[in-house]
């Protein structure tokens, strides 16, 4: 009884944070899913709606959907930036080691190239660095910032990079 006990209090206290973890998969239907579809996973997972503020032509690179365990702290948000005439993009910021492992090992074996690198970046504070990985299809940024433990994943359509990288909003 006391074990089982002190289980479901485990459970309790990590199982939110737990939660927060998106695979490579789950990333890649997000970026294809409508804004209904993407919310009802999410909230499964535990993940609260924050906004939806719908983004106009000249402010696209600010917050359109966020996520986390609570409105205090997340472990992990995941940022929709969507419009129909400017670039489409996801952005899954996170903490720790074992999540950013499987996710650059995931994008490092389907990326065919490394196409731009580098220490900064345009509109982002606290970048250590950033790596521009390509496919056939998508365009995987993969940033690791100055905070310790804490990565980000970008992920943009092939097209959708290089209408970003032509009118400066990557």
């Amino acid at each position: 009884m006391r074990t089982a006990f002190i289980l479901l209090i485990c459970f309790w206290v990590v199982g939110p944070c737990l939660a927060q973890k998106l695979t490579y998969k789950q990333l890649m239907h997000f970026s294809t899913a409508d804004k209904g579809a993407i919310g009802k996973k999410l909230n499964k997972r535990n993940w609260s709606f924050q906004s939806d503020n719908e983004p106009e032509t000249s402010l696209l690179g600010r917050t359109i959907w966020a996520y986390g365990v609570t409105a205090e702290r997340a472990e992990a948000w995941c940022v929709l930036y969507y419009s129909d005439t400017t670039p489409n993009r996801i952005l899954y910021n996170f903490g720790g080691e074992q999540i950013n492992r499987k996710l650059l090992r995931k994008i490092r074996s389907r990326s065919s190239a490394v196409i731009a690198e580098g220490n900064a970046l345009p509109r982002v504070e606290n970048v250590h660095r950033f790596t521009d990985y390509a496919d056939d299809k998508y365009v995987y940024r993969y940033i690791i910032y100055n905070q310790s433990g804490w990565y980000g994943v970008k992920i943009f359509g092939k097209s959708d990079y290089e209408l970003a990288s032509r009118n400066g909003r990557l």
